[in-house]
């Protein structure tokens, strides 16, 4: 039951979470019932809020399905990764760097971490895109001649 397997590995490397909502993708909705039925016993046993989402509505789950997509983007696919050690260390590597130093949009260009405890953003040159979106028209001007 890799389902259950991955929820044990989570709670033993990172402890309960307070609520999970899966992705519905096609691993966790084709699963028989009596798996989906160990699986929701499990969550009630750790005291873990399954928050549902509607199969085939991203947009009810659009932050997990953006943050996937940016992982298999700017991480996965730009890299060899020879073992699951290597992979653990970019995925590592990476989630500091997104917590630290990626500017998000939705957090009016903040970092998480600015927006979850305070910690400054110290990276020089990004004085301009943190009042506004980047620039794209050297770019679009680059593209023009």
């Amino acid at each position: 039951m890799p389902i259950l397997e991955a929820l044990a590995e989570a709670v033993e490397l990172c402890g309960i979470p307070h609520e999970l909502m899966p992705d519905n993708g096609t691993s966790f909705v084709t699963i028989v019932r009596t798996m989906l039925i160990r699986f929701q016993r499990s969550l009630a046993e750790l005291e873990i809020r399954h928050i549902r989402t509607q199969v085939d509505t991203p947009w009810s789950n659009g932050k997990t399905e953006a943050f996937w997509a940016i992982l298999q983007a700017e991480v996965l696919d730009r890299q060899h990764l020879e073992d699951l050690a290597a992979a653990d260390a970019a995925v590592t590597a990476y989630a500091g760097y997104c917590n630290c130093h990626r500017l998000q949009g939705e957090l009016g260009w903040r970092t998480p971490a600015e927006r979850l405890n305070g910690t400054p953003f110290l990276d020089r040159g990004f004085e301009k895109s943190r009042r506004s979106p980047p620039s794209h028209q050297p770019l679009a001007e680059l593209l023009a001649a």
